[in-house]
């Protein structure tokens, strides 16, 4: 208990005396007197507020009758204590360097726009904590009062930001006007003074930012002094630079005169590391260090634009944050904001709704259910039973002059309007984990003998020891449903050198404090011990909560987890020869095969007995017929198979010069190709002005040999404004169990003018008669959620069965396609060994593996960005000089050697690449939903099947990375690319199809594909 005892009554405070500063607009009536009274007290040790542990203590102030002792009126609120500065270029909370993990929040609701409940505030806060964010910068405005208690009760630091930004200034050329013209001094002063008088109490609040984007001038630096002298928080602006001048757009965060802190936007990480090098360089001695060089922290108030599918080169920063390096100046490197939280989409009902009711959930779904007096019939009729009530709509999408220039800018999130997390998500997870498992040791795992294996572990945390986490482990085996062992250990109880096979319990337990690194040793049993010895073994540790924590995150809750691989899954070709995929018997000989090639006709069908029947047609409509012998009718496994060199652009693929002048689009293939102008127009204009998503195949020759057993198609793909841009051929090897497709790509010298390719692989079109609505995909390899080369998680394992539509917007039960409000390139699994797609209806599955021999793609390199690559660099200046990631590959880094990349849909690409809002794609409903959809007689349907569409499986031996560090200008990182022209000039991989035999859908039949999985998670 601390009494506080009132000082000085008399003095005025000239932050509210109406003759200072005109802090406020119009200024106060003069009649008025303000007084500050200060109450002292000192409190003895106490507990100090944290992100990770919110520590408050309750402040009561009474109004006391000094003579009777009356209670006249009582006020109450919860403070914090805590100490934020910044000590040698580094932040520091509470006198220790914190890293920032943090992301920006605009306040709103699907329904209401900017109206937000508490409910909506606590489960932000909620998804914030368990995806380990530790900081919130409120963007761009002050928030509601209640979102500063909360952030105070349940741990965020808060990045409190005035409302002043001028945007609509700089499309005249004028964005700094406003902090120019004396005549907006009392209004830029007057906001920066209400934002710090409102929330200066609360302990969450430990940086202040006097705008976003205002441009720079006389009265940001009033706005500034009038902010310094009353507070010693940290003060934040961007739209400044190094040199004091005024800004036209963008600053660099480096003002010397108005910001504490070093907070530029969308930096890749290679300029953030020059800065941080620039920054480490110390000050001239006995000189006045007017740029405060090396004086202040870096952290990026915006970085890793979260629009559509996002996020890659996310490693590449946080690789910098967790480095601490300080010969490079990363010591000051302290972490940033994504941008931003969620998609600010709006729910646009799909009828009018009548007087009376709002759009609000509630509302909405008793209109459906018929609750408003109008018979249910007849309101099923009027919603048509489309996957939502309503689309989330963007700009343009709420009638004429509803923001149709804007678009989908504000769509790029990493959460839907639901809040529920875009893939995404768990990759900043992971990254941004206070628990690292830095490396595993299995040197010692000797079956019989040794069962231990060591995992070295970290603890990132500010102020925590380990002590709250358990660890659980658990080894898993790609032909086994459930673990093949798992178990726990807590660091309080056991000793990290002993195991409970030995000594079980160390005395004294373990105390791992921040900052610090140590080994623990897993005991993985005999029967981990001995799968560790089979192909395709994994072990994975995670890191969880023993109880309840004053975030709001339940006991048990994982906070870092990470998957390691005890024995490589063999490769595809290997795999084959011995058997070793998924319980189906595989020979390669081509002993027991039956051709027949009709040259006249350009056909070949073959069949192997008791395996499968083929039929190809060369013709250039990709027919390629794969049935199962033995089937029953039905419509196959396969019905085509195409070459694929385009995606359905991502946000970020169409960033570029573009999108603030649409004209250029239509003017880019007049351009000579000399200007260099790759770095300016988007991914999307350039493949498009050369036709990729319009390629024709067109068959060169065919020709079938009898022995080899082997059918080589030679085709040219061509588009109409720029011809043949690829040569393929494609080899239907015949073995004896499954069919071989080799294939070679051979691009041509019109694709020079291309920096990236979007991917190479093939579509092979599976019927829906065969894979309903039942059928699921199976894989190994990679991971379970959606991931791309420059946005993945370490691990391995099998994985699914997980159905190929999850359709139902962001509260999608599951599936591989990501429902994006704006349909993009979606739903990639990466690093895979196989795939299989099983349909338990029709007894019917495929199982696709892949293999290469191309060079193996260049190992990734830090701190990487736009423009880091020389065409003459040696491979081994990426470790001399992380600026340069040696020559330009063929194949992106980041992808494991042999492995591919694919997806599953019910859309094609030119479907997804025209639709502008998810519900714009065509109907996939199945049997009973097309039934019910005839009943309603529902005309306001969107075109399209009302049946179950074809699944489309596109596999890829390269796909580039999907980038992330801004959505207006191609910036995916080079090391992410696939650079067309890159020596060797050609790919070459091989797909192995297989039928499954039936077999694999009988009951109990263990260790098959059908069952050799764990759920996704």
């Amino acid at each position: 208990v601390c009494e506080l005892t009132a000082t000085d009554e008399s003095a005025y405070d000239p932050a509210f005396h109406p003759d200072a500063v005109p802090g406020y607009p119009g200024g106060y009536p003069s009649a008025l007197k303000f007084r500050k009274l200060e109450l002292v007290g000192e409190l003895a040790s106490p507990r100090k507020w944290s992100a990770e542990r919110a520590a408050l203590y309750t402040l009561v102030l009474e109004l006391v009758d000094a003579n009777t002792e009356e209670v006249y009126h009582v006020e109450g609120c919860r403070v914090g204590f805590r100490e934020v500065v910044i000590r040698d270029g580094v932040l520091t909370l509470n006198g220790k360097p914190v890293v920032v993990a943090g992301v920006n929040r605009h306040e709103h609701d699907a329904y209401t726009g900017k109206v937000v409940t508490e409910e909506s505030m606590r489960r932000d806060i909620a998804l914030l904590k368990a995806h380990n964010f530790n900081a919130v910068r409120n963007a761009h405005y002050p928030n509601d009062r209640r979102w500063y208690e909360l952030c105070d009760e349940y741990g965020l630091m808060v990045v409190d930001e005035a409302n002043c930004e001028t945007h609509g200034f700089v499309l005249g050329g004028g964005g700094s006007l406003p902090m120019c013209d004396p005549r907006w001094r009392a209004e830029v002063v007057g906001r920066v003074a209400a934002m710090f008088e409102r929330t200066k109490n609360h302990a969450c609040v430990c940086t202040l930012s006097l705008g976003n984007e205002c441009g720079y001038g006389p009265n940001l630096r009033a706005a500034h002094a009038w902010l310094r002298p009353r507070t010693r928080l940290p003060i934040q602006y961007e739209n400044g630079v190094k040199d004091g001048d005024c800004t036209m757009l963008e600053g660099d965060g480096r003002n010397p005169i108005v910001t504490d802190v070093i907070c530029p936007m969308y930096d890749s990480p290679a300029q953030i590391a020059a800065v941080a090098a620039e920054e480490n360089a110390a000050a001239p001695k006995g000189r006045r260090n007017r740029r405060r060089t090396g004086e202040r922290p870096i952290i990026l108030c915006e970085y890793a634009h979260a629009m559509g599918n996002s996020g890659g080169g996310l490693h590449v920063y946080w690789d910098m944050f967790w480095s601490r390096d300080e010969s490079k100046g990363l010591q000051r490197v302290q972490g940033g904001y994504i941008w931003d939280w969620v998609d600010q989409g709006l729910v646009v009902p799909k009828g009018p709704l009548p007087a009376g009711v709002c759009n609000s959930p509630a509302t909405l779904h008793q209109w459906k259910a018929g609750d408003d007096g109008m018979p249910a019939a007849a309101a099923a009729k009027r919603l048509p039973p489309y996957w939502n009530d309503g689309a989330w709509g963007y700009g343009g999408s709420f009638g004429p002059d509803s923001g149709e220039v804007d678009r989908q800018f504000c769509i790029n999130g990493l959460v839907f309007p639901d809040r529920t997390p875009h893939p995404t998500m768990s990759v900043v997870k992971q990254l941004q984990a206070p628990v690292h498992f830095c490396a595993l040791d299995a040197s010692g795992l000797k079956p019989g003998v040794a069962d231990l294996v060591t995992v070295r572990i970290e603890n990132r945390y500010t102020f925590r020891t380990l002590a709250h986490l358990e660890f659980h482990y658990r080894v898993s085996s790609g032909n086994k449903a459930a673990p093949v062992f798992e178990s726990v250990v807590d660091l309080e109880t056991t000793s990290p050198w002993s195991s409970p096979r030995n000594s079980g319990v160390g005395k004294g337990g373990l105390t791992v404090y921040p900052g610090d690194e140590t080994n623990i040793v897993l005991n993985l049993g005999s029967a981990g011990a001995a799968a560790a010895k089979t192909p395709g073994t994994w072990l994975t540790v995670e890191a969880r909560l023993k109880r309840s924590s004053c975030g709001g995150l339940p006991a048990g809750h994982v906070v870092s987890a990470r998957t390691f691989t005890l024995a490589a899954a063999l490769p595809a070709a290997v795999a084959m020869e011995h058997r070793a995929l998924p319980q189906v018997a595989v020979e390669a000989a081509a002993a027991g095969v039956e051709a027949d090639y009709n040259r006249a006709h350009h056909t070949l069908t073959a069949r192997s007995a008791g395996f499968y029947k083929l039929e190809v047609t060369a013709d250039g409509s990709g027919t390629v017929r794969l049935s199962r012998d033995g089937a029953s009718g039905g419509a196959g496994l396969t019905t085509a198979s195409t070459h694929l060199f385009y995606r359905p652009v991502t946000d970020n693929d169409n960033g570029g010069a573009e999108l603030l002048f649409p004209f250029l689009r239509k003017w880019y293939r007049y351009l000579p190709p000399g200007l260099g102008l790759s770095d300016t127009f988007s991914y999307a204009t350039q493949w498009r002005s050369l036709g990729l998503d319009s390629l024709q195949a067109c068959v060169r020759e065919h020709a079938y040999d009898e022995d080899a057993r082997t059918f080589t198609v030679v085709e040219d793909h061509a588009s109409s404004a720029s011809g043949v841009l690829f040569t393929t051929t494609s080899r239907f090897i015949l073995r004896r169990t499954h069919v071989e497709l080799a294939v070679e790509v051979a691009p041509r010298r019109a694709l020079r003018r291309l920096p990236t390719l979007p991917r190479v692989g093939v579509e092979i079109v599976l019927p829906p008669e065969t894979f309903g609505s039942d059928a699921a995909v199976v894989w190994c390899g990679g991971g379970s959620d959606e991931e791309y080369v420059d946005r993945k998680l370490s691990g391995g394992g099998v994985f699914g069965p997980l159905k190929a539509d999850g359709r139902d917007g962001g509260s999608s039960g599951g599936g591989l396609h990501t429902p994006y409000i704006y349909p993009t390139a979606c739903g990639a699994r990466t690093d895979v060994h196989w795939a299989a797609v099983v349909a338990k209806g029709s007894r019917e599955g495929l199982l696709v593996a892949h293999a290469t021999s191309d060079p193996k793609p260049c190992a990734p390199v830090p701190f990487s960005g736009k423009g880091q690559w020389r065409a003459d660099a040696a491979d081994e200046t990426a470790v001399e000089n992380p600026r340069f990631a040696g020559k330009r590959k063929r194949r992106p880094a980041g992808a494991d050697p042999g492995t591919f990349t694919f997806t599953a849909s019910r859309y094609s690409v030119a479907e997804m690449d025209v639709a502008k809002l998810h519900t714009d794609l065509p109907r996939s409903d199945g049997e009973a939903a097309a039934a019910l959809r005839t009943e309603s007689a529902d005309v306001n349907a969107p075109p399209g099947d009302c049946v179950l569409r074809p699944l489309r499986l596109q596999v890829d031996t390269a796909h580039m990375g999907i980038g992330g560090d801004t959505s207006w200008a191609p910036q995916t990182h080079d090391q992410y690319l696939i650079h067309p022209t890159a020596e060797g000039g050609s790919w070459t991989y091989s797909l192995y199809l297989q039928p499954l035999p039936e077999s694999v859908f009988e009951p109990g039949a263990g260790g098959t594909v059908s069952c050799a999985t764990r759920s996704c998670h």
